[in-house]
């Protein structure tokens, strides 16, 4: 095959690579969108506290498609209140102070409104016996463990989760699928398979056709 012939099979190679990626881009931003347009700047919304970390909370808007929210808890540790301890699956209160757009690097910020508003309910302690989550549901997950084959996950109340190399990227071609990802990295994940098995690990997914996927 002459190199100018394997140079243009090349090209539209990549071309219709691009096309399939814009397509992706234009649903999961035709989501942020459709998220941005229901809310509303210091609209107040329950929320379910999804993951702790030092300085801030991970949380869901279950009125709102589980949609994905940041909330600091950094003010909270100062000598004026005390340190407040969250757990997974609390409520909280919280109101909307951002919505997803470049400033903000695509992410939905909220600030909690006041300590007497976050509160462990029943239905939070329950939630620690029993899972909610089920196949197809998108759920925040914090990276725990860089393998060769698959990234370690834990989400939601002490449950642990996999990703194999296989549901990273659409088109497994990349080199290092799991370069670009850090241990107690912050990352959204769809479930694909429950364990079968008590101890054994949920299988979730990080393409971006099943991330846009309503």
């Amino acid at each position: 095959m002459k190199l100018w012939v394997i140079n243009e099979v090349r090209a539209k190679s990549k071309f219709w690579y691009f096309l399939r990626k814009l397509k992706k881009v234009k649903k999961s931003n035709g989501q942020v969108l459709a998220i941005n347009e229901a809310l509303e700047l210091h609209q107040t919304v329950n929320a379910v506290v999804e993951i702790v970390k030092e300085h801030y909370l991970v949380i869901a808007i279950p009125e709102y498609n589980h949609a994905i929210g940041y909330a600091s808890i950094a003010y909270y540790n100062t000598q004026k209140l005390p340190q407040k301890q969250f757990v997974n699956g609390q409520r909280v209160i919280a109101t909307v102070m951002a919505l997803s757009s470049p400033e903000t690097s695509g992410r939905l910020l909220l600030h909690l409104n006041s300590i007497g508003e976050v509160t462990e309910t029943s239905s939070s302690k329950r939630a620690k016996k029993k899972s909610s989550y089920n196949v197809g549901s998108l759920v925040p997950a914090e990276v725990t463990e860089i393998m060769p084959l698959k990234l370690r996950l834990k989400f939601g109340i002490g449950f642990c989760g996999r990703v194999h190399i296989t549901e990273v990227n659409d088109n497994n071609v990349l080199e290092k699928p799991f370069g670009n990802f850090k241990v107690g990295q912050t990352i959204t994940a769809r479930i694909v398979g429950k364990p079968n098995q008590k101890g054994h690990l949920w299988d979730l997914s990080i393409k971006p056709a099943m991330l846009a996927e309503a």
